[in-house]
């Protein structure tokens, strides 16, 4: 009998630990109450947990804003976009200013040990907001696990593309045609730290899939960046 009850519970343990690591597999987020203690930049905050008093740094998802104080490599002074940067980080302190009351979705950690995160005020996707505002562009990234059926749904895709195109008809913010940002955050960060484009790039209209150093190809409103081939693949985009 003993033996029975051992194995029913060595069952269940193993069926909870499987259910378990499926929902971090899925990318399965959690919801935290605080406030924003400061505004870095038009997509970086400082988030004030309410539940844990840690304040995390958090780098908002699905977004790519004028740099506003880019590290170089070698050290010496940060660079950045000029106005433009200027212009996303007042956007954002309008939109939620410091002592702003907001919820934050939490997505894990980057490679640099930030918060990925998506936060809303008043029940509005704030990141979603400065793409609206045309203050900042999409920057889809599939790294992987995330990489599932349900990644388009699951991160909003079209409603951020869709605000990028609207931004873009209204000559908002970086699209305006008086002084339009001529060269994205992500080619910015590319040429200023000499790095190697190392992202493939998808167009999400037709699921034509590029070389990275083939960025240009795609319209800015219709990128999604994969970390792998097979991973572009997987989702039906192919060269």
């Amino acid at each position: 009998m003993r033996a029975s009850i051992r194995i029913v519970l060595t069952a269940a343990c193993l069926i909870c630990g499987i259910a378990a690591f499926a929902k971090a597999f899925a990318g399965e987020e959690k919801m935290l109450r605080g406030t924003v203690s400061k505004v870095s930049d038009g997509d970086t905050i400082h988030f004030d947990d309410a539940a844990s008093g840690e304040t995390l740094k958090i780098r908002m998802v699905g977004i790519d804003a004028p740099e506003a104080h880019l590290p170089i490599p070698g050290g010496g002074p940060m660079v950045g976009q000029g106005k433009w940067g200027d212009a996303a980080t007042a956007a954002l302190e309008r939109l939620t200013p410091v002592g702003t009351k907001v919820v934050l979705q939490d997505l894990g950690l980057d490679k640099y040990g930030r918060t990925l995160g998506r936060y809303f005020y008043r029940g509005r996707d704030v990141n979603l907001q400065m793409v609206r505002l045309g203050q900042a562009v999409p920057y889809v990234i599939c790294d992987g696990p995330s990489c599932d059926r349900d990644f388009f749904e699951r991160e909003k895709v079209e409603d951020y593309l869709k605000a990028c195109d609207e931004a873009r008809a209204a000559g908002r913010g970086l699209f305006n045609p008086a002084h339009p940002l001529r060269e994205m955050p992500y080619e910015f960060r590319l040429r200023m730290q000499k790095r190697t484009p190392d992202k493939f790039v998808g167009d999400f209209a037709d699921r034509s899939l590029h070389e990275p150093t083939e960025i240009r190809a795609v319209d800015v409103c219709r990128r999604i960046f994969f970390l792998k081939r097979e991973y572009a693949t997987r989702l039906g985009f192919h060269f």
